[in-house]
């Protein structure tokens, strides 16, 4: 089983695995993030994607991180997509 919090400003995720529930149904690993000051169970929904538009980079804290250590002409040349959740309502995409 999992469970997915894909929110506007921070998003984290939990999971049990099915032997793991069998054992103790209680046994449930939620993702940690490091922020760089703390330790939290929600990252910024935040993506770094390649210059070609297409592959990923990171996410969360790493990808702000990844973005920052850029130089300038480096970062113009990536994308870079902080709290976009409401955006994707507004041009919905079908997946069959």
């Amino acid at each position: 089983m999992a469970a997915i919090d894909f929110g506007t400003y921070g998003s984290g995720f939990a999971l049990c695995t099915r032997a793991d529930y069998k054992k103790d149904c209680g046994k449930i690993y939620v993702q940690t993030w490091n922020s760089g000051t703390s330790i939290t169970n929600k990252a910024p929904t935040t993506v770094l994607i390649k210059p070609n538009g297409k592959d990923y980079i990171s996410f969360g804290y790493e990808a702000e991180r990844d973005y920052l250590d850029m130089e300038p002409d480096e970062q113009k040349k990536h994308y870079l997509f902080r709290q976009f959740k409401m955006k994707l309502f507004k041009n919905p995409v079908s997946v069959i």
